[in-house]
């Protein structure tokens, strides 16, 4: 079997036809910042804080403690999940 195509082909495509012939583009400077603000928070939390040199320290990535059962991870009660 051939590999599918990547899922951001799509996306990829509308933004390139946007800048060539000016045709509309479903993304968004409003929602490609939300998204940003929804993977820099889930990033943040996976790294455990990227205020750092993060990609120095990778034996501290994805350690946190799972939350007890039916409870939200912490960093999913963030602003950027609000919505989510």
């Amino acid at each position: 079997h051939p590999p599918p195509d990547p899922v951001q082909l799509p996306l990829v495509t509308s933004v390139v036809d946007a800048l060539l012939d000016g045709s509309e583009c479903a993304s968004t400077a409003a929602s490609s910042t939300r998204c940003s603000r929804v993977m820099d928070a889930a990033l943040d939390a996976y790294y455990g804080g990227r205020g750092d040199a993060f990609w120095a320290r990778p034996e501290t990535w994805g350690r946190r403690p799972s939350p007890p059962a039916g409870e939200r991870p912490e960093w999913l009660k963030t602003a950027a999940f609000s919505s989510v």
